[in-house]
């Protein structure tokens, strides 16, 4: 069915549309202002300014991995028992919490505290506000929807990180703790959305073995796809976050521009997740994800040999094709969750899986200091991530073609 197709289906229904506007709206609204931490794309200069040296910025952020992938599995199932909307306004409580410190006590302590702190309120919303939205969806005979309003709600905060970076470092240079005074303020707009969303209906009681071992074993395309997920998140984390000041830095990018760079880059990933549903209608979608990661996972290591303009185009590249595969991505593991009670907490494990191989690619970038041991750095990274890849997604094609053959 195509988009034109679904959109009339959807609002030929007058009552449904009413009902479901409000509340696509409000969650809209808080994936916009959730994660838009201003402060990101100097984040590194302003610890960096406050005596935190490079080797313990890494170590921080690999810290914030470590307990991210610790609270996943636990967050998850606090959400599938307490309620999302509840999970996500502790989450975002704790965000505004994790911004104080960052504020008010910039000493190694005070932004690892930070970083924990943020890694305990991402564990609550990671996977929390997707469930809720595909569970929102499915309760009102729209889960045909999904991937364009989650595509969409995504689109549209990362023009907020569009608009925000642009001037952050004009911000920074005011001010270098605005842009975390501004973020505090927006954590703060977020945590009051999540109590004007409606509250789903009652599910199914949680069955404790829906926890078992054995249950989570027995999904093997949701693992499939888990893996291929780790090698995506991974790789987008490492080029948008943890490398891209180096990165800007080693092609001797003057620190001024470095937010209006990322504010392009994060435009090209809005417009990529804007139209991923159209794009991907009629495409092998597993195996689309899977070529254009390990795509991203070659542009990576060009990114540092490509001339000055020329990486900076490719940089620009990859944020477009992780915009693209990320809500397609993400929507395909949802689709395979057999048990919806239980679907806060499959994604959280997915979510896990994510940070801890976030946590230990960034753990092993921080003893390559230095520019040359740097890149040989990403080249051992960008090369394992794009083999897991590979094996992941011909595996789950193996797999589909060999049931196909079996029927």
């Amino acid at each position: 069915m195509g988009n034109r197709e679904k959109r009339y289906l959807y609002f030929a229904n007058k009552a449904l549309c009413e009902v479901m506007r409000k509340p696509i709206f409000l969650y809209s609204v808080f994936q916009f202002f959730f994660p838009l931490y201003l402060w990101l794309p100097l984040f590194f200069e302003f610890q960096q300014k406050n005596g935190i040296s490079e080797a313990n910025i890494f170590q921080i952020q690999s810290l914030y991995y470590v307990v991210f992938f610790l609270l996943e599995i636990p967050g998850g199932i606090f959400a599938d028992r307490l309620g999302y909307r509840k999970t996500l306004f502790l989450g975002m409580v704790s965000s505004v919490v994790s911004h104080i410190f960052a504020i008010f006590y910039p000493t190694y302590l005070g932004f690892l505290s930070h970083f924990v702190l943020l890694a305990f309120a991402r564990s609550l919303i990671s996977g929390t506000a997707n469930a809720y939205l595909y569970e929102l969806l499915k309760e009102n005979n729209s889960l045909e929807l999904y991937e364009e309003v989650e595509g969409h709600a995504r689109s549209y905060g990362l023009l907020g990180k569009v608009v925000g970076w642009a001037g952050v470092g004009v911000l920074f240079s005011y001010r270098i703790t605005l842009p975390y005074e501004i973020s505090l303020i927006f954590m703060m707009i977020a945590g009051g959305v999540c109590l004007l969303l409606p509250s789903l209906s009652q599910r199914k009681p949680l069955n404790v073995r829906s926890y078992s071992f054995d249950s989570f074993i027995r999904e093997g395309e949701f693992w499939g796809l888990a893996i291929q997920g780790v090698a995506l998140f991974t790789l987008a984390r490492i080029v948008t976050v943890n490398l891209f000041q180096p990165f800007l830095i080693f092609q001797k990018w003057p620190t001024a521009v470095h937010g209006i760079v990322l504010s392009g880059a994060t435009l090209l990933e809005a417009f990529g997740s804007h139209q991923a549903s159209r794009w991907m209608e009629n495409r092998d979608k597993v195996l689309s994800v899977g070529i254009l990661s390990i795509f991203a996972s070659v542009g990576t290591i060009l990114l540092f040999y490509l001339p000055k303009t020329a990486s900076l185009v490719l940089f620009g590249f990859l944020c477009f094709i992780f915009g693209v595969v990320f809500p397609i991505q993400k929507k395909l593991v949802k689709d395979s969750i057999s048990h919806p009670e239980s679907r806060a907490t499959f994604l959280s494990v997915e979510s896990m899986l994510d940070r801890l191989g976030a946590g230990l690619c960034t753990g092993l970038l921080s003893s390559f200091i230095g520019d040359s041991k740097m890149v040989t750095g990403i080249e051992v990274v960008s090369v394992g991530l794009g083999g897991l890849v590979l094996l992941s997604t011909f595996g789950m094609i193996y797999q589909k073609r060999r049931k196909s053959h079996c029927v």
